[in-house]
């Protein structure tokens, strides 16, 4: 594999789904979701990539691949001269990401189809809800006063697409690339409120570069990787 590896991938989530942006709108929401700036609802690069090394931190685990956690942690190493395969991928405080997760997003259709495009729209019903609830006390089991919040959560709808695109060449590429398709298709939640049953979705990957790499043979290679460990 010699060109640059680029995954295209979808989201589609089957409950409503929470990814905050710890901002809200006064007397309204206390936490609204992420826009960009013509109001059209997105899934952050960081988020996703914080969730998929999570993923591929797990399935390393469970392989057996040696890796380190990718920041400095009390009583756990860091790569420094020989970085691991996940900090190739991800990047640490001293090995850059060879890869770029751009935000996932809806289609442009589909915002044409709604009427959206290019107005600015802070708050879309029917993308969109406010859930509220309030603060428990532990003793009595009744509410606290003045405790009621409010966030924002996404509507199950059309799915979002996303990009994991390489930046930095990399050498190795079938194991950097097999374990980031199996970390996509481990994650089953995104984003916060997992507890309440929010953020349930399936991720597909809908094409590897232009579609001539097949995902069942680069998950195929990640066994070669294993038993190289």
């Amino acid at each position: 594999m010699s060109s640059k590896i680029v995954i295209e991938y979808s989201i589609l989530f089957s409950s409503d789904y929470h990814i905050g942006t710890g901002l809200g709108i006064s007397g309204i929401i206390d936490d609204i979701l992420y826009r960009d700036s013509k109001g059209r609802l997105v899934i952050p690069g960081s988020t996703m990539k914080g969730i998929i090394r999570d993923a591929c931190e797990d399935i390393a685990d469970i392989l057996g691949i040696k890796h380190c956690q990718g920041k400095l942690i009390k009583g756990k190493g860091l790569c420094f001269d020989k970085p691991c395969i996940l900090c190739l991928i991800f990047g640490s405080p001293f090995t850059p990401s060879h890869f770029k997760f751009e935000d996932a997003r809806r289609r442009d259709e589909f915002y044409k189809i709604m009427g959206i495009l290019n107005k600015e729209i802070r708050y879309q019903e029917f993308l969109s809800r406010v859930e509220f609830h309030n603060s428990i006390n532990e003793e009595t089991g009744t509410a606290k006063e003045g405790f009621l919040y409010s966030y924002e959560l996404g509507k199950k709808s059309e799915k979002f697409i996303g990009y994991i695109k390489e930046i930095i060449p990399i050498k190795n590429k079938d194991e950097a690339l097999s374990l980031i398709i199996a970390g996509l298709r481990f994650i089953s939640h995104i984003g916060g409120k997992r507890r309440r049953g929010k953020g349930r979705c399936e991720i597909k990957i809908e094409k590897i570069n232009d579609g001539s790499i097949k995902v069942e043979d680069v998950l195929n290679k990640l066994k070669n990787f294993v038993n190289k460990e």
